[in-house]
């Protein structure tokens, strides 16, 4: 277990029923968490939120199962920070749905909801202005070493709020001087133009909400403060 990685650990017993029922529980858990399939003793591909699992009779773990107040088996904790921070106990129902709807609360990256006022160009030429925060505390743009990511996102895609890897993302490289932020206004409103009567600039924001969202990143000192910022938009394969 990493870092900063929120993960999910069940202590267990190599003789105890109800652990050998809750091994594929943890598998299918992990899936629905956006990754591959829970491999004991394997690291070869692991979900954005991992599951592991200790075997508590084995006299290498028996410390660690004796410092985390392991007195029952299974024994199930989320680390919402990973190996840095502390432990939460799990008592919910050990399914998968369960355990997958739980842990997604518990990842703690915190993404800025912002808005950003001009329209997305790519290079010098225009970019965002600005790093307005709609809610919440604390200031708007980092400093000249802080890169800002910004998620643009329909309003009505997953109710506004962020996709579970954009919150992994900002609970991983949130000490890495990154800045992670979601805006569910700009995507939309760069669909229609100025020119646009209102049926014709409904009808395009209502096209351009049925779009993939959109990963904008502004390199170190490209957005400070007020200042105008250059993007680059990220094309990459995997869907957010």
């Amino acid at each position: 277990m990493r870092r900063n990685e929120t993960s999910i650990v069940a202590f267990v017993a190599p003789w105890c029923g109800h652990c050998q029922r809750l091994v594929p529980e943890l598998s299918k858990a992990a899936t629905a968490l956006g990754g591959a399939s829970f491999n004991p003793g394997s690291d070869a591909s692991k979900p954005m939120i991992p599951a592991y699992a200790v075997d508590c009779d084995a006299d290498e773990n028996k410390a660690l199962c004796g410092e985390m107040g392991v007195q029952g088996f299974p024994t199930v904790k989320i680390f919402p920070r990973g190996k840095y921070g502390g432990a939460l106990d799990y008592n919910d129902e050990r399914s998968a749905a369960a355990i997958a709807k739980t842990v997604r609360t518990k990842v703690p990256g915190k993404v800025d909801k912002v808005h950003l006022k001009h329209k997305v160009e790519e290079g010098g030429g225009g970019g965002h202005e600005g790093w307005k925060k709609v809610k919440g505390k604390g200031k708007g743009a980092g400093d000249e070493n802080t890169i800002h990511a910004v998620l643009l996102q329909s309003p009505h895609k997953n109710n506004g709020k962020p996709p579970l890897m954009w919150k992994v993302l900002a609970t991983t490289f949130g000490e890495h001087n990154i800045r992670f932020g979601i805006d569910t206004t700009t995507f939309a409103d760069n669909a229609a133009s100025a020119s646009d009567n209102a049926r014709d600039k409904e009808k395009k924001v209502k096209e351009n909400w049925e779009k993939d969202s959109e990963v904008w990143v502004y390199a170190k000192g490209e957005l400070l403060g007020e200042g105008r910022g250059r993007a680059v938009k990220w094309d990459g394969k995997k869907q957010i």
